[in-house]
């Protein structure tokens, strides 16, 4: 609520070019009420609220993703780390079957045909046929064949047992390789799966995010609205301890401030305003009129057309019915109750709109403070006070009332 305050500065003083009168506070730490006022600051509550949870979800929303990204980045290096060990796998399988191919053939040749093998190792002159070089008391041939014969397969027996252990190692390398190409396939499923969940969830979270974040604007926007609703609210509420409206203590406030340029030997303080617009019009509240946050006075409040009928005087149409709306005789207009003729004197423009209208407080305001003060009167005193009170009406019971009145002002404090 505090940076809603911040930005709602309720005074046009500085608009109007004027400084606030001796004594004045600020309007904004003025205490006013209305139940629009309540309406307006409850919904900015909420509002606030509203935008917090957005700022908050949308920092949620961050962690997640930057959550879910580390995630990722583990479970990329799992794939590539999978890739690789399948690889290898795959490499050690067929590294296996290429030696189980040798291994078969190698076996297969040794079985073929004993003899043969131990002829061709004495032929080479192998290790083999080292073995089985002549005794030279075994002189006769059939003996030697014989002996080399049985040694042939007694060395090929045990060359096919070497096989066959080799054969047995080369299949369970196989199955090794198998199991753990396998297993890496299996752990590179299950990293894509959940590579492919978290990027479903990175999307929703990303989508989470944006949401939250065009929700801030949305909210943003509608506080800066709610701003100047406060703004518009506050000047249109009660001040309290009193029967004046905000909008129309600044404008009351702001007449006596500009009038004390302009008339700096006056002495007009903004209490005796506030008496005549009380007796005049109640503060424009008069026939069930009010003032907006600018002053305008809705419906326009008209006093009595001065057709000369019950005991008023009778004043013919001075201005086409331009000011009063009456083309046929004058009537007193506005919160201060100008007739066309007066107005046409000192009307001002106290708004700082460009226009002089009889129905802005600001700008009839201002004009009944240069009505008081124009012939030179000093109303610090009693008499220039009634005589200056005089100008607006002869009657000294008028003038008694707005003193009456005046006094309750004065008793103002803030």
């Amino acid at each position: 609520m505090l940076a809603v305050y911040a930005a709602c500065s309720v005074s046009v003083l500085d608009r109007a070019g004027a400084q606030p009168s001796p004594g004045a506070p600020d309007l904004d730490t003025i205490a006013v009420r209305s139940p629009a006022l309540d309406a307006v600051l409850s919904e900015i509550d909420a509002t606030e609220a509203a935008l917090e949870a957005a700022v908050a979800a949308e920092a949620d929303a961050a962690d997640v993703l930057v959550q879910l990204d580390e995630a990722a980045a583990t479970l990329r290096q799992r794939e590539a780390e999978a890739i690789v060990a399948a690889a290898d796998a795959s490499g050690r399988i067929d590294g296996a079957e290429v030696d189980l191919d040798d291994l078969g053939l190698a076996i297969r040749l040794a079985t073929d045909d004993v003899e043969a093998v131990a002829v061709a190792g004495y032929v080479a002159g192998d290790d083999l046929a080292e073995r089985l070089r002549p005794d030279p008391e075994d002189a006769s041939e059939p003996a030697r064949v014989d002996k080399y014969s049985n040694a042939a397969i007694d060395v090929t027996l045990d060359r096919l047992d070497e096989l066959e252990r080799a054969r047995t190692g080369a299949y369970d390398r196989l199955d090794r390789a198998e199991a753990d190409l396998a297993a890496a396939r299996a752990e590179l499923a299950l990293v894509r799966r959940l590579l492919v969940e978290l990027g479903e969830r990175r999307v929703a979270t990303v989508a989470e995010r944006d949401r939250a974040a065009a929700r801030q604007n949305e909210l943003s926007a509608a506080l800066t609205d709610l701003a100047e609703r406060l703004r518009a609210t506050r000047l249109e509420a009660e001040v309290v301890g009193s029967d004046l409206a905000l909008v129309v203590l600044d404008a009351l406030w702001s007449a006596a401030a500009r009038n004390a340029e302009r008339h700096p030997g006056c002495n007009l303080d903004w209490t005796v305003l506030a008496g005549i617009s009380y007796v005049e019009t109640k503060h424009g509240n008069h026939g069930g009129a009010s003032v907006d946050a600018q002053g305008n006075v809705t419906p326009r409040v008209y006093g009595r057309v001065l057709d000369g009928s019950d005991g008023v005087a009778e004043v013919l149409d001075s201005d086409g019915g331009a000011v009063d709306g009456d083309g046929t005789h004058d009537r007193a207009v506005g919160p201060m109750q100008f007739i066309p003729t007066t107005w046409s004197i000192v009307g001002r423009d106290g708004s700082g709109d460009g226009i002089a209208d009889p129905h802005n407080y600001y700008d009839a305001a201002l004009a009944a403070a240069d009505l008081l003060c124009r012939t030179g009167l000093d109303t610090s005193t009693n008499d220039g006070l009634r005589a200056a009170i005089r100008r607006y009406n002869q009657s000294d019971v008028y003038v008694d009332e707005v003193i009456a009145h005046r006094s309750r002002y004065e008793a103002l404090r803030w």
